[in-house]
């Protein structure tokens, strides 16, 4: 237990937070700061980034950040920036590997000629902002720094996420599953929705916008034999981001990404609804992968509008897959073994 006898844990113990958020970051730090000795970073350091989170968590917990429809951070947040950039960097193992990196130089020159560019992505930890960042800043610098990532309710909510979110730009939604979940609010949660896309469709207009959009709305999971699989895009969702781009007053581009980063910090093995889930981890490595520019003008000639989100989807989640390949044989680990 590299916490014991520690500041941190003297924190930890007289807060004033629950005890199950207590007992999961304390879980999160022990496994944080072994992972920092093993790599020979300093252990006084690590602890000091764990009790500069848990100021963080215990800050959301007695005073929650309420994120609007659109989150740009602040001159306040940007230590929320560098925090997440602190926390990720030890857990993300070895050099991280870019396929078609040369991508990332056309998106960026796509960008500062004033066009939009979506990454159609997969989704595998809610420390994807920070990895991405940790990635490809060396080849294409405060690339993901500018992005909007479209963010569910959880890494806006959890008490242990929502501080990191803050750093990040953001276009916050309520994903499908869980709109309708409570009636009292069901309103609410789509105006809120109508909200954000109209902001999208602002923004897109305006120029000069990437974003960032995980289209299964979901993380990726282990399949029996602990093999991580994609998860599936939904029509809709595919639909709703191709209609965005089709109709921008701006050329809007969309590329395929795949991240393959599930070992940095895996999520439940099932879909956990209530929030304070675990956070253990022993770190992985990462592989970022990018295609060529997906052409969606020819299904859109497709006159069944569910025929077409149907054809849409499959074509571009195939082009995902086809990045994914190599790294199909990731395997979830067996969380304390």
């Amino acid at each position: 237990m590299p916490t014991k006898d520690s500041d941190l844990l003297n924190k930890i113990a007289g807060a004033s937070v629950a005890a199950p958020i207590k007992n999961n970051f304390l879980e999160f730090a022990d496994c944080y700061v072994q992972l920092c000795i093993d790599q020979g970073r300093d252990k006084i350091e690590a602890l000091e980034v764990m009790q500069e989170l848990f100021d963080a968590v215990k800050q959301q917990v007695t005073d929650p950040y309420l994120f609007s429809s659109l989150h740009i951070p602040t001159t306040e947040d940007e230590c929320f920036f560098d925090l997440g950039l602190k926390v990720a960097q030890p857990l993300v193992l070895n050099e991280p590997s870019i396929i078609n990196s040369h991508i990332l130089n056309h998106v960026q020159e796509l960008l500062l000629r004033g066009e939009n560019v979506i990454f159609a992505a997969n989704h595998q930890t809610e420390l994807e902002p920070q990895i991405l960042s940790i990635a490809c800043d060396s080849l294409a610098k405060d690339l993901f720094k500018n992005t909007f990532f479209v963010a569910g309710e959880r890494v806006t909510t959890d008490p242990m996420a929502a501080p990191l979110s803050r750093g990040r730009k953001l276009f916050c939604i309520y994903a499908k599953r869980y709109v309708a979940d409570n009636k009292d609010v069901e309103v609410d949660r789509r105006m809120h929705n109508l909200k954000t896309i109209k902001q999208m469709k602002e923004l897109l207009n305006r120029g000069g916008t990437c974003i960032y959009v995980a289209l299964g709305g979901g993380r990726d999971r282990p399949d029996a034999e602990r093999n991580v699989q994609l998860t599936p895009f939904d029509p809709s969702s595919v639909g709703l981001f191709t209609l965005l781009a089709q109709t921008s007053k701006q050329p809007t581009h969309i590329f395929p990404l795949v991240i393959s980063s599930f070992n940095v910090l895996p999520p439940p093995v099932a879909v956990q609804k209530e929030l304070g889930e675990r956070r253990w981890t022993r770190g992985g490595a990462v592989t970022v992968a990018l295609g060529e520019e997906f052409i969606y003008a020819p299904y859109l000639k497709i006159e069944d509008k569910e025929l077409m989100h149907q054809e849409l989807t499959l074509a571009l989640f195939q082009r995902l897959k086809e990045l994914y390949i190599p790294y199909a044989g990731d395997v979830a680990p067996i969380p304390g073994s």
